[in-house]
């Protein structure tokens, strides 16, 4: 009951606390709040003959993200996003599966030794180093049709086994994100996934099967499943940190979510100095069939800088600039992004 006083307490003072918000402990030591608003203004203009150009407030929103330990085995990890460009739709996706809505993961993890087991709400254990970064933090007009399109948090569990230091090991089964109602339709994702580093390399290579329809009916198996394939390489070569993902997948509409193909991610990330960092991304993507209205070759190419003024980083403003030749637009967009870390506990 203590521990469920510490969170409501938390949650009730927090207009008080932001006053006095402070760069928090490591969460080994305790329990901590970040509250992260960010606001932004894209303007999108249109290569394509007779296209038109548009604006909007982009990836606009308010997150918070909550976690810390609740004993020396047991911890928690809650982000819930409240406010986006269309905040009726966080609150109208509440309960789907297809979608996303205010609670972008909710779970507790149980440490055991070399064992590690968490349910909840989480993160589908398909992408590459893409999907590693938080959302409010990273540019969507940078990122896979893939990262844009999927819904990746998903209901269910997983287990990671640390091999060794530099070895880990997972398998995991949520909710499928065809399914309209998270266990009510009966879809289920099935992922393995191997996280491994050697030296300045990470690595990581996954396996997912997203269940699309239900067994029966003469559905064999494995056909009721989009199958992905994911390896990533991240590797730390100063000044720079290197990356690519690589999916056999490639993201297309909210009603397939993806289809057959390729996309590749090439980026670098350079710290100019200790308050501006440069982030060059590349993005090419082959489908396998042609489908009527869409390209079956293209490719996004764009860059953002962020300037972080302040000592803790807690303060960032970027400009981002992209082309993306499948959409046949130009997106370009400025922002700022404020992450108050608060220490509850």
């Amino acid at each position: 009951m203590k521990k469920i006083l510490v969170v409501c307490a938390a949650l009730l003072t927090l207009p008080c606390l932001l006053v006095h918000a402070q760069e928090a402990d490591d969460t080994e030591n305790g329990i901590v709040l970040n509250v992260i608003p960010r606001l932004e203004y894209n303007n999108y203009i249109s290569t394509a003959k007779g296209g038109e150009n548009d604006s909007n407030f982009g990836n606009s929103a308010l997150y918070t993200l909550f976690e810390g330990n609740i004993t020396d085995n047991l911890s928690f990890s809650l982000c819930n996003h409240w406010l986006s460009r269309e905040p009726k739709y966080l609150y109208k996706n509440t309960l789907h599966s297809d979608d996303v809505n205010w609670m972008d993961w909710g779970y507790l993890t149980y440490t055991i030794g070399n064992w590690e087991i968490s349910a909840g709400k989480q993160v589908v254990t398909l992408g590459g180093f893409e999907f590693d970064d938080n959302d409010y933090d990273v540019h969507a007009e940078l990122n896979s049709n893939l990262w844009n399109i999927l819904p990746v948090y998903e209901w269910g569990g997983k287990v990671s086994y640390n091999a060794t230091e530099n070895n880990t090991f997972s398998l995991q089964m949520t909710t499928s994100p065809y399914g309209h109602r998270p266990i009510k339709s009966g879809l289920y994702n099935y992922s393995g996934e191997w996280r491994s580093t050697f030296g300045n390399v990470e690595s990581i290579l996954s396996f997912t099967m997203l269940q699309t329809m239900k067994l029966g009916d003469g559905n064999k198996f494995f056909d009721c499943f989009n199958k992905v394939v994911t390896l990533g390489l991240q590797a730390d070569v100063e000044p720079v940190v290197l990356r690519l993902d690589m999916f056999n997948k490639v993201g297309l509409d909210d009603d397939l979510l993806m289809v057959k193909g390729l996309t590749v991610l090439p980026s670098v990330l350079w710290p100019v100095n200790e308050k501006v960092e440069l982030l060059c991304k590349a993005g090419f993507e082959h489908m396998n069939t042609e489908i009527d209205g869409i390209k079956q070759n293209s490719v996004n190419v764009g860059a953002a800088l962020h300037w972080t003024p302040l000592k803790d980083k807690a303060l960032r403003f970027h400009l981002t600039a992209a082309y993306n030749s499948g959409l046949e637009v130009v997106p370009i967009s400025a922002g700022v992004l404020y992450n108050f870390s608060i220490k509850v506990k």
